[in-house]
C-alpha cells in the first residue's frame, strides 16, 4: 500500500468515526427529548413562522399595490424585492415575488402606467404630460 492510499484509508476511517459519533450523539439528544416530553406530557404546537402572520391582499390588489409604491418612490424605481418590502412596511401584507412580477408585467404592457429602465431589473412610473386644453 502506499503512502498516498495509507492516508486515504486513515482519512476514511477518521470520516466514518466523526459521523458514527455525531449520529450517536444526536441520537440520544433525541431520544432523551422525547423521554423528557412524553414523561411531562408536554405537547408543542408547531412554531409559526412571521410570514404565517402577515395577511395576504384580497385578490385583485396586487396591480394596484405595486403602483401605489411605485408612484410614492417616484422619480426613483424600484425592482421587485424592495416593491415586496415596502408593501409589507407600509400595508403590513405579504405579497409573493411572482405576484409582483405579474403585476408588473400588467401596468407594464396592458395599462402602460409604468416603464422598466434600460438594461436594468427596475421599473418606475410614466410621468403623465399634462392635457392642454384647446379653446375654439
Amino acid at each position: 500500500m502506499t503512502l498516498k492510499e495509507q492516508l486515504r484509508a486513515q482519512l476514511d476511517a477518521a470520516i466514518r468515526k466523526a459521523r458514527d459519533e455525531g449520529f450517536k450523539a444526536g441520537y440520544e439528544a433525541a431520544v432523551r427529548d422525547l423521554s423528557e416530553a412524553a414523561a411531562g406530557g408536554v405537547t408543542t404546537a408547531p412554531a409559526s413562522t412571521a410570514a404565517d402572520d402577515v395577511p395576504k391582499p384580497p385578490r385583485g390588489t396586487n396591480a394596484k399595490l405595486v403602483l401605489e409604491v411605485l408612484q410614492s418612490i417616484a422619480p426613483r424605481a424600484a425592482g421587485p424585492t424592495e416593491i415586496i418590502n415596502i408593501i409589507k412596511q407600509t400595508k403590513g401584507m405579504k405579497i409573493p415575488f411572482t405576484s409582483v412580477r405579474h403585476a408588473i408585467n400588467q401596468l407594464e404592457r396592458k395599462q402602460r402606467e409604468i416603464e422598466q429602465i434600460d438594461d436594468t431589473k427596475t421599473w418606475r412610473v410614466i410621468a403623465k404630460k399634462p392635457r392642454t386644453h384647446k379653446n375654439a
